[in-house]
């Protein structure tokens, strides 16, 4: 039998490349859900339950802020993905993990695991 994955990962990048390589190596231990933009992510937080967001800074329909501030109101742990130089050195002061593009795809199980295992959330 089949195991399903218990824990749930939002992945909010536009990057199709990109998000499909995430959802490739983070579906064999985690359900993965996709957003390729703030207001899907969005409504993705407002209808099922999420348990860690991996958040891209520069989305097509904005910079993922909203995201962002939902995710915290809601308790679930975020890290923010980006490959801007600038936005890295904008989020230095966030509370929030970032993890600057390219990152190692097999090291981002590893961040993964350490949030949710700090994370308060069942």
């Amino acid at each position: 039998m089949d195991r399903v994955p218990s824990r749930r990962v939002l992945v909010v990048e536009d990057d199709e490349a990109i998000g499909d390589l995430l959802g490739d190596i983070l579906d064999d231990d985690y359900t993965v859900l996709r957003a390729t933009g703030a207001e899907a992510a969005l409504d993705i937080l407002g209808q099922q339950r999420v348990d860690v967001v991996l958040l891209d800074y520069r989305l097509p329909d904005g910079s993922g802020q909203e995201v962002a501030t939902q995710a915290d109101e809601s308790g679930i742990p975020m890290i923010w993905i980006t490959g801007d130089p600038a936005a890295v050195q904008v989020l230095d002061d966030d509370p929030h993990l970032v993890l600057p593009k390219p990152f190692g795809l097999l090291g981002i199980k590893n961040v993964l695991a350490r949030v949710l295992r700090e994370s308060p959330r069942p």
